[in-house]
């Protein structure tokens, strides 16, 4: 049967240690002047930029190869009176806890572009690298996905493809959900890898 289209963005599942997720983040902070609405399952990224507390601003990454990651977004916090939502709105101070663990492994769907680029991804570009693409979000829920398209070696991609997540109903094809490491990323020394 067919994998449905359902992009939840990144879901953190366990870390390359093998160790279960166990709700680790950081806290970080994006100011009132971000226009970027930032939902469960976004990556962000640093801006260079804190908070008057000395908290590290980030924003929404931007997808496509070269374009760093900081980690993912797992919960939020208003900053003030602001009411409490599932998700980080536009143009409003708020605190974003952000998985930023270098090793930390994630699911995320993998786009439905596969039949026009040629072919989905398959079980021989495990341990390639891709670039992430955003679909069409709705609630509080990311729609970032994994752009099959992208598939390569290049260091500068944003993800290295692990292996297809082992969930019931789940299988190799268009909109398949695959476990992924963040490649091209702020927190480590090097900044990404080539893939294999």
């Amino acid at each position: 049967m067919p994998n449905g289209n359902g992009p939840f963005g990144f879901k953190p599942v366990r870390s390359a240690s093998s160790q279960p997720y166990n709700d680790g983040a950081n806290t970080y902070h994006v100011p009132a002047s971000d226009a970027s609405v930032i939902r469960l399952g976004d990556p962000v990224v640093v801006t260079g930029t804190g908070s008057a507390a000395g908290t590290s601003d980030v924003t929404l990454a931007t997808a496509g190869s070269g374009n760093a990651i900081t980690g993912i977004a797992v919960g939020f916090r208003p900053a003030g009176a602001t009411e409490w939502l599932g998700y980080r709105p536009a143009s409003t101070e708020y605190f974003v806890m952000v998985e930023d663990n270098p090793e930390a492994e994630f699911y995320i769907q993998e786009d439905g572009d596969g039949a026009a680029a040629g072919a989905p991804l398959a079980a021989v570009d495990i341990g390639l690298n891709a670039a992430i693409v955003y679909g069409t979000a709705t609630g509080n829920r990311s729609a970032a996905m994994l752009d099959s398209s992208t598939k390569a070696t290049t260091a500068a991609l944003q993800v290295r493809i692990v292996g297809l997540a082992q969930t019931v109903g789940n299988e190799i094809g268009n909109y398949a959900v695959w476990r992924v490491r963040l490649n091209n990323v702020t927190t480590t020394p090097n900044a990404a890898s080539t893939g294999i």
